[in-house]
């Protein structure tokens, strides 16, 4: 007898076989997930959870939170479990859902003592850090980078040191505040060295006074001041540069920038006399 037998093409046997992988793949965690061994109350699902947190078992972890949410919504672990749900996320590299489920939570819970701690607020700043580029090997500092994450996270870490004063996260926040301040300093400065390099000493300028305007914490003002009056001079303006090294002598004046800036202050009292 004959028997037709009909074959994929090669090409699409290369894209089912993967699917099917990842289809068996979804189908295990769907089973994983599943087959939890739930206990009798809130308290004991969500301590579980947090263990299976704790070993990085986040799909277990999710299970037992979602689990103590549905189940017990009326129970006080059910907020508790909400939020240990957006740690999850936290934990697994997941920023974008971690700061989404942090926001859906402080709407629902305004007053939850974890709110009213700081501790939302300030997993919502870290979620904005963790985004932020990263140093790889061969590839660009990540200071020549994008820096819209910075951006963010400097917005919710100004909000969160005005808000939370008295918060245990406070110096945590401060810290993280000046780490993403000098990475937005070392950002401006690398475009302002860009059009220096270029022969744009106005547009060097322009970025230079930006960043003494907008981060004024960021501890760099000697190094900018400096570059500031050199590029002023560059561009044929003693007049700002000497104002650009006037400050720079007045309030730097014990550092090391501050000292070169008298020197720079009497060449342009000589050449302004010659």
């Amino acid at each position: 007898m004959l028997r037709i037998v009909f074959q994929r093409p090669a090409r699409l046997r290369g894209i089912v076989r993967p699917a099917l992988a990842l289809a068996l793949l979804l189908a295990c965690a769907v089973d994983e997930g599943a087959d939890l061994d739930y206990a009798a109350s809130a308290r004991q699902n969500y301590l579980k959870g947090k263990e299976a947190l704790s070993d990085d078992q986040y799909l277990e972890a999710h299970g037992y939170f979602t689990h103590v949410k549905n189940k017990y919504p009326f129970s006080r672990y059910a907020a508790y479990a909400e939020l240990r749900a957006a740690d999850t996320h936290f934990a697994e590299g997941k920023y974008a859902e971690a700061t989404s489920a942090y926001r859906i939570f402080l709407r629902g819970h305004p007053t939850h003592p974890e709110v009213e701690s700081g501790y939302t607020n300030f997993r919502i700043c870290e979620c904005y850090v963790q985004q932020m580029p990263e140093d790889w090997a061969l590839a660009p500092p990540a200071y020549e980078k994008d820096q819209a994450s910075a951006q963010d996270a400097l917005r919710e870490l100004r909000d969160f040191v005005d808000r939370f004063g008295k918060s245990r996260y406070l110096a945590r926040a401060r810290r993280r505040m000046r780490g993403v301040l000098r990475r937005l300093a070392d950002h401006e400065l690398y475009v302002a060295r860009f059009y220096l390099d270029r022969d744009k000493p106005r547009a060097a300028a322009g970025r230079l006074e930006g960043l003494l305007r907008e981060y004024p914490e960021a501890g760099s003002d000697p190094e900018v001041l400096l570059i500031l009056g050199e590029t002023h001079l560059k561009a044929g303006e003693p007049d700002r540069a000497r104002a650009a090294f006037t400050r720079l002598a007045s309030e730097h004046k014990n550092d090391v920038n501050g000292r070169k800036a008298l020197l720079y202050l009497q060449f342009i009292e000589e050449r302004g006399h010659e």
